[in-house]
């Protein structure tokens, strides 16, 4: 996907580049001289399986040991799960791999968004079409993106984007920051340590420093009305949440901007699913180890592999409507962006059950992942760091009074070049 970027794009990409933002969690670590990597958390047993709980926000821990409290004893993971989500709780269970088959038809899913497409398709989005001609990007400026999204995924896109000349405007209302934002811990900080709260989280920094911040909370009138005028500016308008969240603010958004959406996952019984990375990986099979095993993986790579494939939905539709084609909108959403990598594993061997062994740590780490997860300069986000730096793909930036590392643009352009 990076690359197919780049071949549109007219502009080289480093492979050194792309492993650091798949493995970045990793690589801040060992930037900011930190010993933790945020990495997902293990399995969590469920009944007759296993589920994914991602249990970060305020609250969220305390109301799923409370659901779990309501639930009668051995309930079953497929439903201890639809039970969270109907607390809008990020909890997902773990499911099989899909076994080798046809491709599956699925209505609405086909690049011109007709009925009768294919699932999984060439490419891991759908468009929106519209009946007018779209509106072209002002030559000689830059484009302008507007961005809703937190996390890893949307803020990879529009910072690659921001890479290959956009000027980008963060949304980001201060009662409920970005989450890589660590305001609470949990963060990869220097040495460690959180020294300023909200200003020195790894992640953060290296996803959103190129970007303009704006407060605006949308639950307000005059709020709303100011970001349907910052959205009527905008050449692109980016948002990560789950398809009911934009509707229930009722706003009416100008027509001419393209619409991208990055949802957990597509349409279908999962749609309004509340997930990240860690958890769209348990749904889609990925988890599955065989032999009934069921784990986390060493990074969230859901993530930025949704992130490479926004950046390239996005320049492959503004690349459409310079030519004509009325695009109002795209949707990529985690679980199609790693459809293509779900294949049975050859020792797959039932259910996971009660008993059964799961989570990274109980099945030998040290065999499975090797170095991979040794923190700090030893392990894999060590020797990425240093194999940048040699490539002058690292910048210095200063935090707690510290200049730390971070990640250089992947494509080596930060011009304009939409």
């Amino acid at each position: 996907m990076a690359l197919a970027t780049a071949a549109v794009t007219g502009r080289p990409v480093s492979g050194t580049a792309v492993a650091v933002q798949l493995r970045l969690p990793e690589v801040m670590a060992a930037a900011y001289g930190s010993p933790f990597e945020m990495r997902p958390g293990p399995p969590v047993a469920a009944g007759d399986g296993w589920v994914h709980a991602d249990l970060g926000a305020a609250g969220d821990a305390e109301s799923f040991a409370l659901l779990r409290s309501t639930l009668p004893a051995g309930v079953g993971a497929r439903r201890m799960a639809e039970e969270a989500q109907g607390w809008r709780l990020p909890v997902c269970d773990y499911r099989r791999r899909p076994s080798p088959g046809p491709v599956r038809r699925v209505p609405g899913h086909s690049p011109a968004g007709g009925e009768g497409g294919l699932s999984p398709g060439p490419v891991p989005w759908r468009w929106t079409l519209g009946t007018r001609p779209p509106v072209a990007v002002p030559h000689g400026r830059p484009l302008r993106v507007l961005d809703l999204t937190n996390m890893w995924a949307g803020p990879l896109a529009t910072w690659l984007l921001a890479g290959l000349g956009a000027s980008v405007t963060k949304i980001e209302p201060s009662f409920r920051p970005d989450g890589f934002r660590a305001v609470a811990g949990g963060g990869i900080y220097p040495g460690g340590q959180p020294c300023q709260p909200g200003r020195d989280s790894g992640m953060w920094n290296a996803l959103n420093r190129a970007k303009k911040v704006v407060d605006l909370d949308l639950r307000r009138r005059a709020d709303r009305d100011r970001f349907v005028e910052m959205a009527g500016a905008s050449d692109v308008v980016i948002d990560s949440f789950s398809p009911r969240v934009m509707p229930n603010f009722g706003l009416e958004l100008p027509l001419g901007p393209l619409y991208v959406s990055m949802p957990a996952f597509p349409p279908g019984p999962q749609r309004d699913w509340v997930a990240y990375g860690s958890g769209v990986h348990a749904t889609s099979g990925l988890g599955d180890i065989g032999d009934g095993r069921f784990a986390a993986p060493a990074v969230s790579y859901p993530d930025p592999l949704a992130g490479f494939a926004a950046a390239l939905a996005v320049t492959a539709a503004l690349r459409g409507r310079s030519r004509g084609v009325p695009i109002d909108g795209v949707e990529v959403s985690l679980a199609e962006a790693v459809l293509p990598l779900a294949v049975a594993p050859p020792d797959a061997a039932g259910p996971a059950g009660p008993g059964r062994t799961s989570g990274t740590d109980d099945r030998g780490a040290g065999e499975e992942y090797g170095p991979l997860v040794q923190p700090g300069v030893e392990g894999l986000g060590g020797r990425l760091l240093e194999r940048a730096g040699e490539m002058d793909l690292m910048r210095e930036h200063r935090v707690c009074g510290r200049l730390l590392p971070h990640p250089a643009a992947v494509f080596a352009t930060n011009e304009n070049v939409f």
